[in-house]
C-alpha cells in the first residue's frame, strides 16, 4: 500500500510538471486505488473472522451454561430458561 501511494505521489508530481505522461499517472492511480481496495477487503475479512470467532465462543458458553442449569436443576419449569433465585 505504501509503495503504491508513493508511486502515485511521484507520478502525480511528475505529471503536474508535465515530465511524465498522463498514462503513467493513470496507471499509478489505478495501482494505488487497487491497493487501497485490497487493504479495505483485508480489514473487512479480518473483522468478519473475529466476529465469527466471538459468535462461536458465545454459543459455546451459552451451551455450557444451559447444561449447567439443567445439571443443577435450576429451571423453574419444564422447557423454560428462567432461573430460580439462589
Amino acid at each position: 500500500m505504501k509503495q503504491a501511494e508513493a508511486e502515485y505521489e511521484r507520478r502525480a508530481d511528475l505529471a503536474s510538471r508535465q515530465v511524465a505522461s498522463k498514462q503513467a499517472l493513470d496507471n499509478a492511480t489505478a495501482n494505488r486505488d487497487s491497493a487501497r481496495a485490497r487493504l479495505k477487503q483485508a480489514e473487512v475479512d479480518t473483522a468478519q473472522a473475529v466476529l465469527s470467532h466471538l459468535e462461536d465462543n458465545i454459543a459455546a458458553v451459552a451451551h455450557h451454561l444451559r447444561a449447567d442449569v439443567d445439571k443443577w436443576g435450576l429451571r423453574k419449569g419444564p422447557g423454560t430458561s428462567n432461573l430460580m433465585q439462589i
